[in-house]
């Protein structure tokens, strides 16, 4: 995977990938290996997945865990922590065996202080945003199997040979 087509670092000049490249480390996981949990001040370093699947849950008061996301390769996920500096707002689970790249502080303050990163960062936050809003939007008004189908339809990839969601 080269990381001009990763949505986050779209438009940013040649020098600066390079510095992403060149200060990115690959790490790997197992599945079923929980890459940061819910209200976990350690390791608060962003994401980018470069192979795999991880799923991004929150658990509620009462305790139950709810998925709210699904990142596929080429997608950020743990930005907001890196932004803020606060505990982790959810848990990250990879399904199966993944890779995924973390960045050295640097290169993040960089990355921060970018204006087309920025943008990146902000069209990518508010997607979760709207995301998590339609959640709560549907959470007490749709029978389970809606809720499901709901599911199903925003994490299906579109086949544009095929003309279906796989």
């Amino acid at each position: 995977m080269n990381f001009k087509t990763v949505s986050l670092f779209k438009n940013l000049d040649q020098s600066l990938l390079k510095k992403i490249s060149r200060n990115a480390s690959l790490n790997k996981c197992p599945a079923k290996t929980i890459i940061f949990d819910e209200g976990s001040f350690k390791n608060l370093d962003p994401f980018i997945l470069k192979s795999g699947i991880v799923v991004i849950s929150k658990t509620n008061y009462v305790g139950y865990e709810t998925s709210v996301d699904i990142k596929y390769s080429g997608d950020g996920f743990g930005w907001a922590s890196s932004i803020d500096h606060g505990p982790r707002t959810g848990r990250a689970v990879a399904i199966i065996n993944t890779g995924y790249w973390t960045f050295d502080k640097l290169v993040i303050a960089e990355l921060l202080s970018n204006s087309k990163f920025n943008n990146n960062l902000l069209l990518y936050l508010i997607d979760y945003i709207r995301i998590n809003e339609n959640i709560l939007a549907n959470i007490h008004s749709t029978r389970a199997d809606q809720k499901i189908l709901s599911q199903l339809l925003r994490i299906g990839i579109y086949n544009k040979n095929s003309n279906y969601l796989q």
